[in-house]
């Protein structure tokens, strides 16, 4: 989740929670210093064609994305000497320290005595509850006085550091890490970099991890929990947020209500997102459980949708620039099924896609409407579920839609025989 990268990722789509905790007042102000190498060899260009220099922008722009507006963030850089970027400055104007991150050219040679130094002294005199320095590095310098530098401010000031070292690291980057009470990244493939600064942006704030006993409470009957009356506790989980369409089956108890267990369709498919672990560290109770093998088995069926034996039948119907999808659904009985949540994804001729929801608006029919814009083929994923003799099922349905040119251009098929004739006699 957050604290592995998950933010802004394809995963993090498609799970049913958000890796941001929306509620301000449990995150304590941050603040952050970046502390780059902008030496030479951060400009050189990698396997992949990109310097690490842009992927440390990336990186950081990314992780400031996931600050809060009450946090805040400098950035110094560092070669022979240190200056700062960006100055430490409260990150509600998030494109203006984004736009000040851009700047950042490679040239020159190394001293990350002087970096670090800047950072320090900037830390030392800030305010905030939460101080976090994250450093980056290829090398090829001396280690001065670093490693005691760090063990200083993490012990006497509680501001913590942590080092990303680009290729094979130094000694003493690792306990320079270790004693200023953070972590230590040794990148071998580059891309790794905005991943690894999005987990210590979270990391840093001490608020994603909650590590204390807990009993789950049920919020939402599932499929996942039948046969199951009571689980034992768990001993910690990553707080999320919940997405506004998903389902939170199991959830922690007040005052943060976080989601344990969600799930959620997700296009043609279904994810759930379990935020406790299924080892020892946070789920020792769980492990030897006598419903654990039966709880994780249920889950993973529950992503394998099963396809109601239904009819139900969709059609789309222009109405000027309009179109309405239109979804009829009976039982293999011919009844109604009402009360189904369904929606469609509605897939351009140019592959751009839409979601929209579907509402009943008589017994057994659901309608939702969209303007295409491009004449051409159109791919409609019909999906949803509903309940039916006390059974979550779900429903998959494919169609396609032509949108034709408008009739002006339609070719005029009537054959003129008198200017056939004429033709005819002048050639």
């Amino acid at each position: 989740y957050a604290p592995g990268g998950y933010f802004q990722t394809p995963l993090e789509d498609a799970l049913p929670v958000e890796m941001q905790i929306r509620d301000q007042q449990r995150l304590p102000q941050l603040t952050l210093a970046y502390v780059i190498d902008r030496s030479g060899s951060m400009g050189v260009a990698g396997a992949n064609g990109i310097a690490n220099i842009e992927l440390a922008k990336e990186a950081m722009i990314r992780s400031v994305d996931f600050l809060q507006p009450t946090d805040r963030a400098g950035v110094i850089s560092f070669d022979t000497a240190a200056s700062w970027i960006a100055e430490i400055q409260p990150v509600f104007d998030r494109l203006g320290l984004q736009a000040l991150i851009g700047t950042l050219r490679a040239s020159g040679g190394t001293d990350i005595q002087a970096g670090y130094n800047l950072a320090a002294q900037a830390m030392i005199a800030d305010p905030a509850p939460r101080k976090h320095i994250i450093l980056l590095t290829d090398g090829g310098a001396a280690p001065g006085n670093l490693v005691d530098s760090a063990t200083s401010l993490f012990q006497d000031y509680d501001v913590t550091t942590s080092v990303i070292s680009i290729g094979t690291g130094v000694n003493f980057l690792s306990e320079m890490a270790e004693g200023g009470g953070g972590n230590y990244h040794e990148v071998a493939t580059v891309e790794q970099i905005p991943t690894i600064f999005a987990s210590e942006t979270v990391l840093a704030s001490r608020a994603y991890i909650v590590e204390e006993s807990f009993v789950p409470l049920l919020s939402a009957n599932s499929p996942i929990m039948n046969g199951i009356t009571s689980a034992p506790p768990l001993l910690g989980y990553v707080a999320a947020t919940p997405k506004q369409t998903s389902q939170v089956i199991l959830r922690s108890p007040e005052p943060f209500s976080d989601p344990i267990l969600a799930a959620w369709q997700f296009g043609l498919g279904r994810a759930v997102a379990f935020t406790s672990d299924a080892t020892a560290r946070w789920a020792a109770n769980w492990v030897t459980w006598d419903d654990f093998a039966r709880f994780w088995s249920q889950a993973v069926q529950w992503t394998i949708t099963e396809t109601a034996e239904n009819n139900v039948e969709a059609r789309v119907v222009l109405d000027g620039e309009q179109a309405s999808v239109i979804v009829d659904a009976r039982d293999a009985n011919g009844d109604f099924l009402n009360g189904m949540q369904l929606q469609t994804t509605v897939v351009d001729p140019d592959l751009g896609a839409q979601t929209i929801t579907l509402q009943q608006v008589a017994p057994g029919r659901y309608e939702a409407s969209f303007v295409p814009t491009d004449e051409g083929a159109y791919l409609l994923a019909i999906t949803g579920e509903g309940t039916f003799d006390d059974e979550l099922i779900g429903f998959n349905e494919i169609n396609g839609w032509v949108l034709s040119y408008s009739p002006e251009y339609n070719l005029n098929t009537d054959v003129n025989d008198a200017l056939l004739e004429s033709l005819a006699q002048i050639t």
